[in-house]
């Protein structure tokens, strides 16, 4: 079963420009050209994500991740993982050694 994850990738390119506005604007220019030109070695798995979690930036669950899998939005696929159970840490221990 596929499930989702948060990946960093950092990208570092050097640009020439005028002054920092110009940078950040020759960076968005050339971005096609940086990322494929870029090795990509630094590409971290952030977290899973698990229903409820909360997505990055301006992500929905609307959203079709990257990856193969049929082209499902990121809804179809955390509705088809099984239901996460957190345990309740107020009663957990409530009943240790009744079983025993």
């Amino acid at each position: 079963m596929p499930k989702l994850f948060e990946v960093e990738i950092i990208i570092r390119a050097v640009i020439v420009a005028d002054d920092l506005a110009d940078a950040v604007s020759v960076a968005y220019e050339q971005s096609s050209r940086i990322v494929r030109d870029d090795p990509l070695d630094d590409v971290d798995v952030v977290c899973e994500f698990k229903v409820g979690d909360r997505l990055p930036d301006s992500w929905t669950e609307a959203c079709i991740p990257y990856g193969e899998h049929d082209d499902q939005s990121i809804a179809e696929i955390l509705a088809a993982q099984p239901p996460v159970i957190e345990p309740d840490t107020k009663t957990i221990d409530m009943f240790a050694g009744v079983a025993s």
